[in-house]
């Protein structure tokens, strides 16, 4: 009997541990984790309030452009990589909103269209 208990245990320990990870390792989980990893880093490298100040003297797109490539090409080699990783991850969302999207439309199509 004590064997079974342990036998069970060991069993339900094993289900518990696959299904944690399997919500660690989930899409928008380590999206989030991006995410907010990166954004904290940007905020911690960079004045955000004189970044915001220096853009309002911005009056047209080609300035935009200019300034942004000017200050991401001038900044710490952390700042850039957090960047291009919250880049990443905003179009890895932006990715699967648009599977899910056409994916409801496909099923919206199929259910009108049986009954």
């Amino acid at each position: 009997m004590e064997n079974q208990n342990k036998l069970k245990m060991s069993i339900m320990g094993r289900v518990y541990m696959a299904y944690a990870m399997r919500r660690v390792f989930r899409s928008s989980t380590i999206r989030a984790v991006l995410s907010v990893g990166s954004l904290t880093s940007i905020f911690s490298f960079v004045s955000v309030l004189n970044v915001i100040k220096n853009m309002t003297s911005i009056t047209n797109p080609e300035m935009l452009y200019n300034f942004s490539i000017s200050a991401l090409s001038n900044t710490e080699t952390v700042v850039q990589l957090s960047v291009v990783i919250l880049f990443a991850a905003v179009l890895w969302f932006a990715r699967d909103l648009i599977r899910l999207s056409l994916l409801s439309n496909r099923i919206r199509a199929l259910t009108s269209f049986g009954g």
